[in-house]
């Protein structure tokens, strides 16, 4: 996955796929002007592009854009309704099958979505207790496993769990 901007409350993941002629297709049921920015995509086996977070009056959404270095193409919708964290919503391979998965921190857990590699799978409690950082929580393979390891930064260190 090349990159996803989430937002909304009752927002639905969708997925841009590849389009031909190299552009990126909006979906239609996103107005076609664009909402707070433009942000740039990160990882993955495609080529980085941006992807920009659609919204208009009560309507927001996230978009997960796929890319093979060519553009985007048409829209699947990988939830039904929102999911999303009080604190983030990340997209990163904590279950180490090459797969990003939809990860959400809220002030009481952390939850994951597995991808199916066509959507994201029920809810999964992955933390009792918050788990989030002072400056910055993030989701990277740090130890080498394959699999994303919750990583928080505060203002005295640096703390990770490891991904099981």
């Amino acid at each position: 996955m090349d990159g996803v901007v989430m937002a909304g409350r009752k927002a639905k993941i969708v997925l841009l796929y590849v389009a031909a002629a190299g552009a990126l297709v909006v979906p239609s049921a996103m107005p076609a002007q664009a909402g707070p920015g433009v942000h740039p995509a990160a990882g993955g086996a495609g080529a980085a592009g941006p992807v920009r977070h659609q919204q208009s009056a009560g309507l927001s959404a996230g978009v997960a854009a796929t890319g093979t270095g060519t553009g985007f193409g048409l829209t699947e919708t990988w939830t039904n309704g929102g999911y999303y964290g009080d604190r983030g919503t990340f997209f990163a391979d904590v279950t180490g099958d090459g797969r990003a998965d939809a990860v959400v921190v809220n002030n009481d857990r952390i939850a994951v979505r597995r991808s199916t590699g066509a959507g994201f799978g029920l809810t999964e409690t992955w933390t009792n207790g918050g788990y989030y950082g002072d400056r910055g929580t993030f989701f990277a393979d740090v130890t080498g496993d394959g699999r994303a390891d919750a990583v928080v930064v505060n203002n005295d260190r640096i703390a990770v769990r490891r991904a099981q």
